[in-house]
């Protein structure tokens, strides 16, 4: 069995996520499901639970708030306590374990699933996307002082009422453009084959395309 264990080096930082997101977390630990905003929500539960050989219906970013989070990938368990940002893809069986902070405590998370792209938004392509097995996924997402306060600000945005879409759209988008570069981001930048087409043709549509030019392309 492989263990991916935390670095403490993002201590100070996952604490000032927790902190900021607070506000977000269920009333007093009551288990359930709770919407903030289009495709963000938390959920709490105050007993451990496993679910096995789950698939997610789509890629989505999550943030640990109390408890713990395993995520088995074959024999391979990542651990992540709160604070923590990952990224789980959709259409890969896992096991996931949510472990509550204690006795008298819950487990919660905060959770926004990401369905497709925003529009300007790259997928993956070409040499990009090679060389990545699924048993190489890194979940866990390192952080840096930008990428937390970009996240507080993309939640607390989306889970706004009194703020328009275009706005929650655009923090999406700075979170995204943050996450790319990154190994552990990956699932929600791989699109099918028939999506990456129409990104590449209506990134430049002036443009005299083949399916040999396509084909060098991606």
């Amino acid at each position: 069995m492989n263990i991916h264990y935390k670095s403490s080096d993002d201590a100070h930082l996952r604490s000032m996520l927790v902190d900021r997101l607070r506000p977000m977390m269920a009333p007093n630990g009551t288990a359930g499901r709770y919407a903030h905003g289009n495709r963000l929500f938390s959920y709490c539960s105050i007993d451990k639970e496993r679910f096995k050989a789950i698939e997610l219906p789509c890629p989505l970013i999550g943030i640990m708030l109390r408890g713990l989070k395993e995520v088995w990938l074959g024999d391979t368990m990542h651990l992540f306590e709160p604070g923590t940002v990952f990224v789980l893809p959709g259409g890969v069986s896992m096991d996931v374990v949510n472990i509550p902070a204690g006795p008298s405590s819950s487990y919660e998370s905060l959770l926004l699933e990401v369905p497709a792209l925003p529009v300007g938004m790259a997928p993956l392509t070409g040499d990009e996307k090679t060389g990545f097995r699924d048993r190489d996924r890194q979940f866990r997402v390192p952080l840096d002082a930008d990428l937390v306060e970009t996240l507080i600000h993309a939640a607390t945005t989306i889970g706004s009422e009194a703020l328009g879409e275009a706005v929650k759209a655009v923090r999406l988008m700075e979170v995204l453009t943050l996450l790319r570069p990154l190994a552990a981001a990956r699932p929600l930048f791989e699109t099918a084959l028939p999506d990456e087409v129409a990104w590449l043709v209506g990134s430049a549509p002036s443009e005299a395309w083949t399916v040999e030019r396509v084909a060098d392309h991606l």
